[in-house]
């Protein structure tokens, strides 16, 4: 086809050196060694670029490269990262049958509290050490339809740029800040915000229902991991604990799930909504230079 001498021959081999490194980020050791992860779908390439999020490759089917072609005309998408494939190897870098026909791979932002100001009016979301990576992907994207300003990763944890983690968050990872800490790191990160504000801890033993709470701004929503909770370092770095009633039989909640409940009580109560968003945002970004 006329388009193979732009992008170059058609990738057909799952042992292509492109398409084996691109894989290998499915292991956080290569992640964390090229700082770099994979994204599946057309859309999350749209959105990681709207986000500035530095894009290395794309690999796309070759009878769907249509999709991308006001990227290319524009300049977001070079033709030198570009490369045509076939839906078996596109399937090997998913991992899964039936790929999407767009797999990007995008520079990891690394982000540290240092740098993050807690403004008079914010609303953050902090976890401590979060074990699955449905859960997690689900806070994020759960953040971003709050109206949340990021979420803080506490002690390790799953990997946020994991494959499970951006596909749960439909792409709110490319829209909210993601920042891991320790302990020590958040407590100084409170002791200097300009603006008092609470910090309010989710346990089970929480000493008020999270409804008869009051929340001011700015605001941190603390919650522990599925399997210990909220340890009692943790407890303590909080200014109060909440909980969530239970009249069945459950022992307890689903972490995204509570965290869900009293994210959007939470974002209510500080007027985040005044605001909504009525209508999808266009893709207005620049040009990646």
């Amino acid at each position: 086809m006329a388009h193979m001498d732009r992008f170059g021959p058609l990738v057909t081999s799952q042992q292509n050196a492109r398409v084996k490194a691109a894989r290998s980020l499915a292991q956080k050791k290569f992640r964390q060694k090229d700082r770099t992860f994979l994204a599946e779908g057309e859309a999350f390439l749209r959105m990681g670029l709207k986000a500035g999020f530095e894009l290395r490759e794309v690999f796309v089917i070759d009878d769907s490269l249509s999709r991308i072609d006001d990227l290319l005309h524009a300049g977001h998408v070079r033709a030198r990262d570009v490369a045509l494939t076939t839906p078996a190897v596109q399937a090997s870098l998913a991992g899964r049958d039936n790929p999407q026909a767009v797999i990007s791979v995008f520079r990891q932002k690394a982000l540290t509290l240092d740098e993050v100001e807690l403004k008079e009016n914010a609303l953050w979301v902090a976890l401590q050490e979060p074990r699955d990576p449905g859960n997690l992907g689900t806070v994020i994207r759960t953040a971003d339809a709050a109206g949340a300003d990021g979420v803080i990763l506490l002690g390790g944890g799953c990997d946020p740029y994991g494959p499970e983690v951006v596909r749960a968050s439909m792409g709110s990872l490319f829209a909210v800040p993601v920042i891991r800490a320790d302990l020590k790191a958040f407590r100084d990160w409170q002791t200097m915000a300009a603006t008092p504000g609470q910090t309010v801890g989710l346990a089970l033993e929480g000493s008020t229902i999270y409804t008869d709470a009051e929340y001011s701004a700015p605001l941190i929503l603390m919650a522990g991991n599925e399997q210990t909770g909220l340890p009692e370092a943790y407890r303590a770095a909080c200014d109060r604990l909440i909980h969530i009633p239970m009249a069945g039989e459950a022992e307890s909640l689903n972490l995204a799930v509570s965290t869900a409940i009293v994210l959007y009580h939470a974002a209510h109560a500080l007027h985040r909504f005044q605001g909504e968003r009525a209508t999808p945002s266009t893709l207005d970004f620049k040009p990646q230079g």
